[in-house]
């Protein structure tokens, strides 16, 4: 295998008259002073040229594809075509009422029942003198909640009944 110099490289390589190819200069071995510095810069040097600017960084603005386009794209790559969109019919669902919302009577009652079997276990286990006071006053603060609340319905009661009365007597008039 022969060794071949850089110049003969580039000159079995490159498309040149031959004629031209005695006429082309050798690169020079050593580098001119004068033309080449030596690589060192000043700082001053390099931050007239910019190097210790950054430069303000933009991201690049991505394509959002809808749902409905990816979909598309991923029937395309399974399916190799792109599935016709499926029209459905829009389904009408009665929306059921809430549930009332739970009476505070019937509540205070089972407050009244939870308390009563807490102070049967108590009794049962021998603590039932410590509790006893205590279940005793919840219970009547419960019922005297449970006073009020039958006081206000019997008041709303009454009041529907005299307006009742007041109509029977108004639609008997008018028929007379």
């Amino acid at each position: 295998m022969e060794v071949i110099s850089p110049q003969q490289f580039l000159l079995q390589h490159q498309k040149i008259n031959p004629t031209k190819q005695k006429q082309a200069s050798p690169l020079p071995k050593v580098l001119n002073p004068k033309v080449y510095s030596g690589g060192v810069r000043s700082k001053n040097t390099m931050e007239a040229m910019g190097a210790f600017e950054k430069p303000e960084y933009v991201p690049v603005k991505g394509v959002t594809r809808s749902v409905r386009e990816k979909e598309r794209l991923a029937n395309i790559m399974a399916f190799g075509e792109d599935k016709p969109k499926v029209a459905s019919r829009k389904v009408i669902v009665d929306m059921e009422s809430p549930p009332p919302p739970p009476d505070r009577f019937e509540e205070l009652q089972n407050e009244i029942e939870d308390r009563q079997r807490f102070l049967q276990e108590m009794v049962a286990i021998g603590k039932g003198d410590k509790y006893r006071p205590i279940i005793a006053t919840e219970i009547s603060q419960l019922v005297r909640e449970m006073e009020l609340i039958d006081k206000k319905r019997s008041g709303e009661l009454q009041k529907l009944l005299e307006l009742e009365e007041k109509q029977r007597n108004i639609s008997s008039q008018g028929l007379s």
